[in-house]
């Protein structure tokens, strides 16, 4: 009778560990495409901060490729591609491709175009905005003030849109405190630009002084 039971338990739960093992096995490898992807991604956005899009669009590049082979090592275990380190990978490749697009001043792009999970894309357009905050820094630091207004419009017109989503932890894991902290972000970064800009107009004030009490001397 114990040997019935046995092999009847045997019969149940020996395919449901044979398929587990193989789940594991594809897991393993999708983590290190999903790494390669993440260090892609950031390569591309350290490029795209630099100016060098030939390399930030190559990177991304390579990491459309990983993702190609996420999607076929999950063919048959399409669970894995609700796994939360995937989520990460696509997340980062929507907010690397989004930046470069500003980065070229070209359109940006839909979910449908990048090929990404629109829960992704949301996450990623969301983590944009700290990027944004660093362009326009840079612009200030380089004197285009024109490009840093530019940025920040893109900053304030991005936080509009990810804010309108009315979604709970439940729905979207992550978002609500993505948006609270790119709230945060905008704001700190007009708070810069406008310290940038009343500077920007002391310093005229004061050569404005300068000049008038140059030509007063000189009209003595």
């Amino acid at each position: 009778m114990n040997d019935r039971i046995d092999s009847h338990f045997a019969k149940i739960f020996s395919p449901i560990l044979t398929n587990l093992m193989r789940m594991e096995r594809i897991r393993e490898k999708v983590q290190e495409h999903v790494n390669s992807v993440i260090a892609h991604c950031r390569k591309s956005i350290s490029s795209t901060h630099r100016d060098d899009f030939a390399v930030s669009e190559a990177e991304l590049r390579k990491a459309k490729g990983e993702l190609a082979k996420i999607l076929l090592l999950s063919k048959n275990s399409p669970q894995l591609l609700g796994w939360n380190l995937v989520t990460s990978a696509y997340q980062e490749y929507v907010e690397a491709s989004l930046l470069f697009c500003v980065g070229r001043g070209i359109k940006i792009p839909s979910p449908k175009s990048l090929s990404v999970p629109p829960v992704a894309f949301l996450l990623g357009a969301a983590d944009l905005v700290g990027e944004l905050r660093r362009m326009v820094v840079n612009a200030i630091r380089s004197d285009e003030m024109h490009e840093a207004e530019e940025f920040y419009q893109y900053m304030v017109t991005m936080f509009e849109h990810i804010s309108r989503f009315p979604l709970s932890d439940s729905m979207v894991p992550g978002l609500r405190r993505k948006i609270d902290q790119a709230r945060y972000t905008l704001e700190e970064t007009n708070a810069v630009l406008a310290e940038e800009h009343s500077r920007r107009e002391l310093i005229r004030q004061m050569e404005d002084t300068r000049r008038l009490l140059k030509s007063y001397k000189l009209g003595r």
